[in-house]
């Protein structure tokens, strides 16, 4: 019994020198990175890193939390971070990064996967960072800019992709380990957000401005923001924002129908020579704004408003699929992940020459879409 004691207060003794946190260091001892901007030298190769972090000097109580910018250069990636400490007192602390920045020039030279192994492997570096590509001639000149409600850029670009397939539909939020997924993946390729700097009040300011298509992990081109949500449609991701309409079905929008809730579903038929799709969206919508008098108490004139926006949803979303099928013969929208998912049988036989069938497929679209609600207490 006393042997038996004595084991458990030893234990006990044992845990004490273990208690606390072995790495713990405290905000004066180093420096909150919350976005990187990674940018190349074309004459010598080396990266050229912009880090946004927060700047602890100034009083938050008046200002808020301010953005400093640092630089750093390096061979890698992980040497330019490193190299960072010759100018700093205090070690960059990777943990509350929200932003990675990718120049324009980086995604379409190299490619997206010569850049995220660092990020991957790294203690302090989060999977679920937001990943963007700069329509600037540099990432850095994202971080240049100014957040119109929020100082801090990174956090501001964030705040915009994470609400935006809600609020306005124009980008795909896509992480970093999201984007890694879709590289290693078969039968989709990547699509990631665009941002650009505009003037707002006399200064330049961030913006997103709809989406970075790619054939595997390099760059083609830019779909703009439009065009963005009708992809988001076609693909099911859309979750609310607006669609303006012409009640008539030609000549200028005169109704504005706001998203209230959206499915997709995406089926495949293959004859033995050609593979054909269709999408189908269901959605509903509230009509938030109509410029003519109309009384939405008549059953006829509401389905006549439905069957208007059908029309004119179906011809967006069948627009820009042969848009991207003409013009980046990039299978963003994931049919051929479908096949792999439903069928692999059938997938290993058209994997190879998946480019050419994807760009030469019909795409049928078939959309509904019901109004659930007028938005209105007072109807004509």
């Amino acid at each position: 019994m006393i042997k038996k004691r004595l084991c458990i207060l030893l234990c006990v003794f044992m845990v004490f020198p273990l208690t606390g946190c072995w790495n713990y260091r405290s905000l004066n001892e180093m420096i909150i990175v919350e976005g990187i901007g990674i940018d190349r030298d074309e004459k010598t190769g080396s990266y050229q890193l912009s880090f946004e972090t927060v700047d602890l000097s100034t009083p938050v109580k008046t200002k808020g939390p301010q953005a400093k910018i640092v630089e750093s250069e390096g061979k890698t990636i992980f040497e330019a971070v490193r190299n960072a400490k010759k100018r700093l007192n205090n070690k960059l602390y990777f943990g509350n990064v929200s932003t990675v920045v990718v120049s324009n020039a980086i995604a379409s030279g190299q490619g997206m996967l010569s850049i995220t192994d660092w990020f991957l492997r790294d203690a302090e570096c989060r999977e679920n960072v937001n990943v963007v590509i700069s329509m600037q001639k540099t990432a850095k000149e994202i971080f240049s800019s100014t957040g119109i409600d929020q100082p801090i850029v990174s956090q501001n670009i964030k705040n915009i992709t994470d609400e935006d397939e809600s609020v306005t539909g124009s980008t795909r939020d896509i992480e970093l380990y999201r984007m890694y997924n879709i590289l290693k993946g078969q039968g989709q390729e990547l699509v990631l957000p665009a941002f650009h700097v505009i003037m707002n009040d006399g200064k330049p300011s961030v913006e997103s401005n709809g989406i970075a298509v790619f054939k595997k992990d390099k760059l083609l081109g830019y779909l703009g923001p439009e065009d963005s949500k009708y992809f988001l449609f076609a693909t099911g991701k859309i979750q609310g924002g607006i669609f303006p309409m012409s009640t008539t079905g030609s000549g200028p929008e005169n109704a504005t129908l706001e998203i209230s809730s959206n499915s997709t579903k995406r089926s495949f038929s293959f004859d033995g020579k050609k593979i054909a799709f269709t999408v189908k969206t269901d959605t509903k919508v509230i009509l938030a704004e109509i410029t003519e008098s109309t009384n939405l108490k008549d059953e006829k004139l509401v389905k006549k408003l439905e069957k208007a926006a059908e029309d004119q949803l179906k011809h967006h979303i069948a627009n820009v699929i042969k848009k991207v099928q003409s013009d980046f013969s990039s299978d963003i929208f994931g049919f051929g992940s479908i096949i792999y998912k439903e069928d692999l049988k059938l997938w290993k036989q058209l994997r190879e020459n998946w480019d050419e069938l994807f760009k030469a497929m019909e795409v049928t679209v078939e959309p509904k879409v019901h109004i659930v609600n007028s938005a209105s207490s007072l109807t004509s």
